[in-house]
């Protein structure tokens, strides 16, 4: 940064930077050290006489100590209308640094569940569209102006890479997107991944985590129950329904015992449970073909999907 003393004419500006090769004595117009490149100029004649600064990051990244020169360009060497002095008393240098941030792998979520990398891929129905990350950054002032990219594609064409920003992202929390309706297939196979940018430097992109789409609904099962309080759950076959769920209510209001089955492939027949007396249906003879009238038993089943949680189950 220079502040300007004079110009000659404040309509015309023409200032460069050069790196040049180590003064060993001083100067002179005949013995300038030989010019290396060009790192900067400024051709903007606003704020005249002002304050001008140059980026000469590109040489100090790659040593430690470098010489400048400051000239204006050979174009206009002998154009009196680009003369100008310069306060040397009104020049400093400054020098910032930036850590790059990086994804948490632990923090990937899609659909609210965690990243997987290897098969067999999560069955996702609701929410399938919503990938989540969480980054850090070391730091400080970087922590809650993260931008996070999100790109996802087929896993049968990785070309078709899809990708979704979100800006204002915090370490703190995991920032999101919503993959817009009709890039998700029912039954499709996707990939993601996701990098963050803190402004200044942007990470490497996170591992690459998979899903399955299943927003098909189970077939609902075939449910029976006989006059010794036996309710029997049938699956009929179907290779969609990953088991089944059974619960006992008394006037919908207490629930006594949850129990998952597993294999839907074979019916499976559950009794009543008597632990608690006042939840006791009436004797056979004398319940009604179908409950539940207020002093009898009543029972829900649904089916469990393949990915437990992946899809409202279907009630029966």
């Amino acid at each position: 940064m220079i502040q300007e003393g004079s110009a000659a004419d404040c309509t015309k500006r023409a200032i460069e930077v050069w790196q040049t090769k180590p003064v060993t004595k001083t100067p002179t117009w005949h013995t300038r050290p030989d010019e290396i490149r060009k790192l900067d100029q400024i051709r903007d004649a606003s704020y005249c006489p002002g304050t001008i600064t140059f980026d000469v990051s590109a040489a100090m990244a790659a040593q430690g100590s470098v010489t400048l020169e400051i000239r204006v360009p050979a174009d206009v060497e002998r154009a009196p209308d680009y003369g100008r002095t310069l306060g040397w008393n009104g020049h400093s240098l400054s020098v910032s640094y930036d850590s790059p941030p990086s994804i948490l792998p632990q923090y990937q979520y899609n659909a609210g569940f965690p990243c997987d990398t290897a098969a067999p891929y999560r069955r996702v129905g609701y929410f399938s569209s919503l990938l989540q990350a969480r980054a850090t950054d070391p730091d400080v002032y970087d922590a809650h102006i993260l931008t996070y990219e999100f790109a996802v594609w087929p896993r049968t064409d990785p070309g078709s890479r899809l990708t979704l920003t979100t800006d204002h992202g915090s370490v703190d929390l995991a920032s999101s997107v919503d993959i817009p309706d009709g890039h998700l297939a029912d039954e499709g196979a996707y990939s993601w991944q996701v990098r963050v940018n803190d402004g200044a430097e942007t990470s490497a992109w996170s591992p690459t985590c998979s899903f399955v789409v299943d927003t098909t609904n189970p077939s609902p099962p075939i449910g029976t129950y006989d006059a010794d309080n036996h309710f029997t759950f049938d699956g009929h076959g179907d290779q969609d329904i990953r088991g089944f769920e059974y619960s006992w209510r008394e006037f919908v209001r207490i629930r006594l015992r949850v129990q998952a089955i597993r294999d839907p492939r074979v019916p499976r027949t559950v009794q009543r449970p008597k632990q608690n007396p006042r939840a006791n249906p009436a004797p056979a003879r004398h319940r009604p073909a179908c409950p539940p009238g207020p002093r009898h038993r009543r029972s829900r089943q649904h089916l469990i999907r393949r990915a437990r949680g992946s899809r409202q189950p279907t009630l029966w």
